[in-house]
């Protein structure tokens, strides 16, 4: 069943061509397939105002429209392969852009090297004191026979003539233009008549590096180094990328919680320590450390070491151990002890 090609779009039959691209820009937005996935009706009316488009935005095809219909247009006229890709990509291109990361766009021009992202598992006891690491990476470097170039004579690659330089080709998918590699260039936008044998044209060869690392003390997990130009090569006469080496360190060890530079821990304390007050000997993240009880201490109280707890790999201050009193109540007495109770409850 035909439609009126301007109703369809939304349009009066004097709107000019801004506004029956805007209108049709409105509809692809909200009806497109791949936003409405299994929406029939959805598809449907995208058809149609696609199938609209391409004769209301060609001047010719619009003209034979008014004056006969849709008898008026050739075999075929108002099908969408006749849109033309150029004004559908440039004019829409938020919409695919959106949806297919873009048609046809390649960054020109040579490029730095890509970065590469490690993971470093870090112990407890370098989270304490810090560390030296030396780290193997796989990455590429310029292969030597050729000197980067990818040919064996050193010639600069040509532009590929399928692409002409893009990497890209077009290929139709139903309703869909599609970007897909150049299959002559691989996607480089560029051939290599003689191309070396030990790179295979490339100019790169894997290599594993080493890398020194200096593990901060007080490293937290999911925190990043970034090493400058230690990533992979790049193109020719380019820097390399950067690592970005991400710790991952050990718990600390049982009964200690960590909060940032501060270490928490429960403190076991007798009754009579926690009233009469006393000195302990309590073993801390590098060694005995003396903890003094204040008299009267109480359920839940935070005696704190400060300067003893991890460093700040900002250079500041170190951190602070902070104990929780937990009292300890005796649950068996025997029967002198019972007295002695009870005696300092009718105190």
């Amino acid at each position: 069943m035909s439609q009126d090609y301007y109703q369809v779009l939304g349009v009066e039959r004097d709107a000019d061509a801004r506004s029956i691209k805007k209108a049709y820009r409105k509809i692809a937005r909200a009806d497109h397939p791949d936003q409405n996935p299994g929406d029939d009706d959805a598809e449907a009316r995208f058809r149609a105002a696609s199938q609209a488009y391409s004769v209301l935005s060609d001047q010719e095809k619009r003209g034979l429209y008014d004056r006969y219909g849709e008898a008026g247009l050739s075999a075929g006229a108002g099908d969408m392969n006749s849109v033309n890709l150029e004004d559908i990509f440039g004019s829409f291109g938020d919409i695919f852009e959106g949806m297919f990361g873009g048609f046809g766009q390649q960054q020109s021009g040579p490029r730095r090297g890509a970065d590469l992202r490690i993971r470093v598992p870090v112990s407890w006891q370098q989270v304490i004191d810090g560390a030296e690491r030396s780290l193997n990476i796989p990455r590429h470097a310029y292969c030597k026979n050729c000197e980067g170039s990818g040919s064996n004579s050193k010639a600069a690659a040509s532009v590929c003539p399928n692409c002409r330089g893009s990497g890209q080709t077009a290929a139709r998918q139903g309703f869909f233009v599609m970007a897909n590699p150049c299959k002559r260039c691989a996607g480089q936008g560029h051939i290599i008549s003689d191309p070396c044998s030990p790179c295979s044209g490339s100019g790169r060869v894997r290599q594993e590096a080493t890398v020194e690392v200096e593990v901060p003390a007080g490293v937290g997990s999911g925190m990043q180094l970034r090493l400058r130009g230690e990533g992979e090569c790049g193109d020719a006469g380019q820097a390399r990328g950067d690592l970005l080496v991400v710790f991952q360190t050990e718990n600390p060890p049982n009964g200690w919680e960590r909060d940032d530079k501060d270490l928490h821990r429960l403190l076991p304390l007798a009754l009579t320590d926690a009233v009469l007050g006393t000195t302990l000997e309590i073993e801390g993240p590098r060694g005995k450390l003396k903890l003094k009880i204040p008299a009267g201490a109480g359920e839940g109280d935070q005696l704190p070491l400060r300067n003893e707890g991890l460093d700040d790999v900002n250079g500041g201050r170190r951190g602070q151990l902070l104990f929780h009193v937990n009292l300890q109540v005796p649950r068996k007495l025997s029967r002198n002890q019972r007295k002695a109770w009870e005696k300092l409850r009718d105190i």
